[in-house]
């Protein structure tokens, strides 16, 4: 099974510029989690179409249509934290008590 998203993708393809498709299709292994396939533009009206050129008929994937503003960024992997969800005695569950 796969799951296709539908809408805005930003795609780096260097230190300093980007890709900006506003209507890609991009097909994610659910079983992976890999991407298998991406389509740069796709017209709503060709949806279908392009769908049926990677082999994607009727129940084989959910295809999720992005709203206005969203965006998907392959690749970007967040690691922040929000150290505010710590106290400041207990710290994070992984390190020692800091002293009072």
């Amino acid at each position: 099974m796969t799951t296709i998203f539908y809408g805005a993708l930003v795609s780096p393809t260097s230190l300093t510029s980007y890709d900006a498709l506003p209507r890609a299709l991009l097909a994610v292994s659910r079983e992976s989690g890999d991407i298998a396939w991406v389509e740069r533009d796709v017209a709503p009206e060709g949806l279908q179409d392009a769908l049926a050129l990677h082999g994607v008929l009727g129940e084989d994937a959910d295809v999720v249509a992005l709203k206005h503003g969203e965006f998907l960024m392959p690749g970007l992997v967040d690691t922040h934290i929000v150290s505010a969800r710590f106290s400041r005695r207990e710290g994070p569950p992984s390190l020692p008590a800091a002293p009072c």
